[in-house]
């Protein structure tokens, strides 16, 4: 039996969705584009397994949440980062780009499972050579009277 149907919906057009279970056993359906739907139809396409999981470890198995943080960082090692906080530094990423590009701090709370907007909250305080840095692009005299 491959990944449940409910699990895992893949229109033929647009974007898909993904159903997840993570941490405190909260479930989580995270938006899939196109790219990543036609990847995912391909890769449940050609696998010959039957197990109920998405993603399979090297035994077969589902994966733990140890294994895709290591996983993670292998990867995130090799192009070049060395910080160790692995899937914790892809969601502030995808974070932070999300509220730059649409800033709708509920979205972001359902996309990352938060329980209470006051954790997605964290999200949306600026740093403060970022901040510096648009304050630099401001035009001198727009503020004079």
């Amino acid at each position: 039996m491959p990944p449940e149907s409910r699990d895992v919906h893949l229109p033929s057009r647009g974007w898909g969705q993904v159903q997840l279970v993570g941490k405190r056993q909260r479930v989580r359906r995270v938006p899939v584009n196109r790219h990543a739907r036609e990847a995912l139809a391909n890769y449940l396409a050609n696998r010959e397994d039957d197990h109920p999981a998405l993603f399979l470890n090297r035994n077969g198995g589902r994966f733990s949440e140890r294994g895709v943080a290591l996983l993670v960082n292998r990867y995130l090692r090799r192009m070049g980062v060395t910080d160790r906080s692995g899937p914790h530094l892809l969601r502030r990423i995808v974070a932070t780009h999300s509220l730059r590009a649409r800033p709708n701090l509920r979205a972001l709370q359902e996309l990352l499972g938060h329980a209470c907007i006051t954790t997605t909250q964290h999200y949306i305080h600026p740093e403060a050579e970022d901040l510096r840095h648009q304050v630099a692009q401001l035009p001198a005299n727009r503020f004079r009277h």
